[in-house]
């Protein structure tokens, strides 16, 4: 009865702080965070245009494309392939000038949406400072 009370008590407590709503809505409710949403990317041929398309999104936020993505990879890929970012998008281009397997890690960091004024950055949006994201593919050119 005694834990009862005090577990009601704490939950009250944290309802009537503006903190605590913060993270029951941001990380309980509708935890936004960032996901890389592309599962595989295509095989590709020696010396024929390669192209493919990695998409990161903000779970749960309608207006994933308003926050700022910053992208990274480790490992890998095929000589005479590139890569750029725009928006939520990483790709990989050109021609492949080795066959094989290739594997890395492509690694998306984000920033919430822009307010309005350059110091109102709604920052509250993601679950406890959960703003990165990671997964690793396999490019086989055959």
């Amino acid at each position: 009865m005694k834990r009862t009370l005090l577990l009601y008590l704490g939950v009250c407590l944290c309802f009537l702080s503006t903190g605590c709503s913060e993270i029951l809505e941001d990380c309980i409710f509708w935890p936004a965070k960032p996901n890389i949403k592309t599962n595989n990317i295509p095989s590709g041929y020696f010396n024929t245009y390669y192209y493919a398309e990695i998409e990161a999104e903000i779970e749960n936020d309608p207006d994933d494309l308003q926050y700022h993505y910053d992208f990274d990879w480790d490992g890998t890929i095929p000589a005479g392939l590139s890569y750029w970012v725009h928006n939520n998008k990483f790709f990989l281009e050109g021609y492949p000038s080795q066959t094989g397997r290739f594997s890395f890690t492509v690694y998306v960091y984000v920033e919430p949406p822009y307010e309005g004024n350059y110091d109102e950055w709604d920052d509250d949006n993601i679950c406890l400072n959960n703003d990165t994201a990671s997964k690793s593919f396999q490019i086989e050119i055959y």
